[in-house]
């Protein structure tokens, strides 16, 4: 019984090999590598910062209510 599913296994996977091929050719060409880390940094940072900025501002709230 074994034996059936390798033999269907080695007829299905030429096709998919095939398959997959021509989808990778469609694909358009990925951004520069420089733009891409830029544009990731940019907005690490923007976020980094509103944590912050919100940090900042629940500590003076807090700070208020205590006094």
């Amino acid at each position: 019984m074994a034996s059936r599913a390798s033999a269907i296994w080695t007829r299905i996977a030429p096709c998919d090999t095939q398959i997959r091929m021509a989808d990778k050719s469609t694909k358009a060409a990925p951004p520069k590598p420089g733009q891409n880390r830029e544009t990731r940094l940019k907005a690490a940072l923007k976020a980094n910062l509103g944590r912050r900025k919100a940090q900042t501002r629940a500590r003076s709230q807090t700070d208020k209510k205590e006094s």
